[in-house]
């Protein structure tokens, strides 16, 4: 179930509007605003705001979300992937894409390092947003963990990574 203290709070000191279409990426909206990062365990806003994230196990929905929604939550994904190789200046590996997701994908809920924890919290902030269940945020990663492992079998390193940087940007 989503948080809605935290998305009431970002509604009313950001003017933070929520996207109309169900299968975007709620998070990406937020995260691409100026001045807005996210940290492990933190949405911080420009405005020296800095709210908090329940961990995942608190955050789930017993209700699945529709499939368009479920498409949003996959962008959520590809989104934080293609920031975080942006970031590192084109560093990432597609390998490094799918170790991240293998972890993620069986079980998501314990706290990760490295990209698989950004990752983590990129799935934090959208499920604090709007109600995701456990199935659903399982669904995506491996739906995009395909696409990571098709990029792979390209015999390409940066296949998927390419592919997804040129989408979101």
């Amino acid at each position: 179930m989503s948080d809605s203290a935290l998305l009431n709070t970002l509604i009313e000191k950001t003017g933070f509007a929520l996207p109309e279409k169900a299968n975007v990426s709620w998070s990406m909206a937020l995260l691409s605003r100026e001045g807005t990062g996210l940290t492990s365990d933190q949405v911080v806003i420009s405005e020296g705001l800095h709210l908090g994230l329940l961990p995942l196990e608190q955050l789930y929905s017993e209700k699945s979300a529709a499939a368009a929604a479920v498409e949003g939550l996959g962008t959520t994904v590809e989104f934080i992937l293609a920031l975080q190789d942006h970031m590192s200046e084109h560093a990432l590996r597609d390998q490094d894409a799918v170790t991240a997701l293998e972890a993620l994908s069986m079980k998501p809920e314990p706290p990760q390092p490295g990209l698989a924890g950004t990752i983590q919290a990129a799935l934090r902030l959208e499920l604090s947003l709007r109600d995701f269940s456990r199935s659903d945020v399982r669904q995506a990663l491996r739906q995009v963990l395909r696409g990571a492992q098709k990029g792979l079998k390209s015999g390409q390193p940066r296949s998927f990574l390419g592919h997804i940087h040129h989408l979101i940007h």
